[in-house]
């Protein structure tokens, strides 16, 4: 957590987006699993930087930052006040992820939202998404990703934690 939150402050004071939306998403899934950090704080910052910046319509760096600060605040507010507007929202950025960005994004974006799911005791739903987080991290090699997931995602899909024992991963 210290690691990333000095991340987190050193990319935003000297203008690296990327770096603090990535530290910032990290945390904010932190905060979900182990109750640390200050995700309202975290939320903010997120949406402060939406309200500034506009998203460009070329691929680049600073579109995947505020890409990350859509999901960061996305899953936030999906988490903490789980409705059909709040889940929309996610649902679409996260497809945005499959669409735009790079595979380890993607597949972070699709467990974001499986934890979301969990928290409010979708699990059918939650499933889905970790299945398609699974397909993604076994073409990709990166497994890996699953096992850091923490133990909501083991619990929700056993057999998925099966098949990415230590022996078989990366």
């Amino acid at each position: 957590e210290a690691l990333l939150n000095r991340l987190r402050v050193q990319g935003k004071a000297r203008g690296w987006l990327r770096m603090e939306a990535v530290a910032t998403l990290e945390l904010l899934r932190l905060g979900a699993d182990h109750g640390i950090g200050d995700a309202a704080h975290l939320a903010q910052r997120a949406d402060e930087v939406l309200a500034h910046e506009a998203m460009p319509a070329e691929p680049s760096t600073f579109r995947e930052a505020l890409q990350c600060f859509r999901l960061a605040s996305a899953f936030s507010a999906a988490l903490h006040g789980f409705d059909m507007t709040q889940l929309d929202r996610l649902t679409a950025v996260v497809a945005e992820f499959d669409v735009q960005h790079g595979v380890p994004l993607a597949i972070r974006a699709k467990l974001l939202l499986a934890r979301v799911y969990v928290q409010h005791g979708a699990a059918d739903r939650a499933r889905g998404a970790m299945t398609e987080a699974f397909t993604r991290a076994q073409d990709a090699g990166m497994l890996q990703t699953l096992r850091d997931a923490g133990p909501w995602a083991h619990a929700l899909v056993p057999q998925l934690y099966a098949a990415i024992e230590p022996t078989t991963a990366e």
